[in-house]
């Protein structure tokens, strides 16, 4: 009896033998895994830090900004080696809640925004697009207004606050009680169409985007404002902003650089800092108590 014993154990030995190897492998595979799954998670944790989020103030529908601004995303990534992607907004509501929370890492916009995120969330100006900028209330050429005064209580089509156009609008008609019905447009383009086609009297853009447009009258236009600024969140080392500084300032001297210029009809970006728009940020202070703007 003893000797069947024996002789069953003899028989398991390969067996247990062979369930060994088997153990070891299964371990093995699994640390093989183990050891890849956190190098994949490390690289994918270090390829987000990376990104680096580009975002333009949305006077322009998303498709619009994306068909305007990103051969010059193409151009920042080409010059600098960084990992920069364009991010869109539908709105400027939106846009100004996520500015707060300092979402964006780089910014193109008004110099009302660019002022607020230097004081209030340590962003660096780095450039600017040339010269200033106003903007323009208008009617249709068939309605000969010369005095804002005539509009009070016609509709009027402007982007909605916080934007430049809007608080600069609220400036203009600063009694709550003598102002324009004013709608929001989703872009400044669709306030001019607005006008052309007679579904609103009158609308008040950026000046520049009223080149080449029909059957417009003119009835004021504001005092000059800085233009739009390129800043720059401290997520950015130092040595990153100057990689995206030289990058815009010498695009004009390049073939690349140039060929994006001419694509959003500029000749040059031009130098610029923080002091340049120092007290801007002012602009935002007490507006939304100021007006009661309708939604479309």
């Amino acid at each position: 009896m003893i000797s069947d014993v024996i002789h069953k154990i003899s028989l398991l030995i390969p067996q247990l033998a062979n369930m060994t190897v088997v153990c070891k492998i299964i371990r093995t595979k699994h640390i093989v895994a183990l050891t890849y799954l956190l190098f994949s998670a490390g690289f994918l944790h270090q390829a987000n830090a990376e990104q680096i989020t580009f975002v333009v103030q949305p006077v322009m529908q998303p498709q619009q900004t994306k068909d305007a601004y990103q051969p010059l995303v193409d151009y920042l990534r080409k010059e600098t080696g960084m990992n920069i992607n364009l991010v869109t907004e539908k709105n400027f509501l939106t846009y100004w809640l996520k500015m707060k929370k300092g979402k964006y890492d780089l910014v193109l916009d008004a110099a009302h925004f660019t002022d607020y995120r230097a004081k209030e969330l340590s962003y660096s100006v780095l450039a600017k697009i040339p010269d200033t900028v106003t903007f323009s209330l208008i009617t249709h050429k068939n309605n000969l207004v010369i005095d804002p005064e005539e509009l009070v209580a016609k509709r009027l089509t402007t982007l909605p606050p916080p934007s430049m156009g809007a608080i600069n609008l609220l400036r203009l008609f600063n009694n709550p009680t003598r102002q324009p019905v004013i709608r929001n447009a989703k872009s400044s383009q669709e306030a001019i169409a607005a006008v052309q086609n007679g579904k609103s009297y009158a609308a008040f853009v950026p000046t520049p985007t009223l080149q080449n447009q029909a059957d417009i009258n003119v009835i004021t236009t504001t005092k000059p404002l800085p233009h739009m600024a390129f800043s720059a969140s401290s997520k950015l080392t130092a040595q990153q902003q100057a990689k995206v500084k030289q990058a815009l300032l010498k695009a004009s001297q390049t073939p690349h650089g140039a060929k994006v210029l001419s694509h959003l009809k500029l000749t040059e970006f031009s130098d610029s800092n923080n002091q340049a728009y120092n007290g801007y940020a002012s602009y935002l202070h007490g507006m939304t108590r100021r007006t009661r703007i309708s939604r479309r």
